[in-house]
């Protein structure tokens, strides 16, 4: 006759784990959160859709987003800058939208004025913000904890239902 031992190690750590993936989810989402708050607070331009800006830019690449807009009103949205780029947000090659933000797409700047005009819906406001920030790396931490909370999940379970032991 047999019967199943609980492995209680194996319960403990997944939880743990379990607790720490869901842990690590949260400080992803809020790091993306902050990342939203920055693409409005370093815009090196901002205006209403349709209108050209211009500012002085350091060489690098830069990002145009719609604010509040969503992925639609994005897609219809049509740039061109100073310095020749031209791109639209139906076009791009990956497209990121955090919250009602998303992007039209990148361009480089040379330093110096740079003017970017865009059209689109009307009245749509728009930034234009230097690429940079850890988008990337946030979106990775949320990923991160979910194996993690699946790992957890997984000991629990493996841990309760134990091994087989003879009596």
């Amino acid at each position: 006759m047999t019967r199943r031992k609980r492995r209680p190690f194996f319960i403990l750590f997944g939880l743990v784990a379990l607790f720490a993936g869901f842990a690590i989810i949260g400080a992803g989402v809020v790091a993306v959160l902050e990342e939203r708050d920055r693409i409005e607070d370093e815009a090196a331009a901002r205006d209403v859709l349709p209108a050209a800006v211009t500012f002085e830019a350091e060489a690098r690449e830069y990002r145009v987003w719609i604010l509040d807009g969503g992925e639609e009103a994005a897609w219809e949205v049509a740039c061109q800058t100073s310095s020749g780029a031209q791109f639209t947000g139906s076009r791009q090659g990956s497209h990121l939208t955090i919250g009602g933000t998303s992007s039209v797409g990148t361009f480089d700047a040379p330093a110096g004025q740079v003017t970017v005009s865009c059209a689109g819906r009307d009245g749509t406001a728009f930034v234009v913000t230097p690429t940079g920030g850890s988008l990337l790396r946030t979106v990775l931490t949320i990923v991160a904890g979910a194996f993690v909370s699946v790992a957890g999940l997984l000991l629990i379970i493996f841990g309760l239902v134990g091994r087989r032991v003879r009596v």
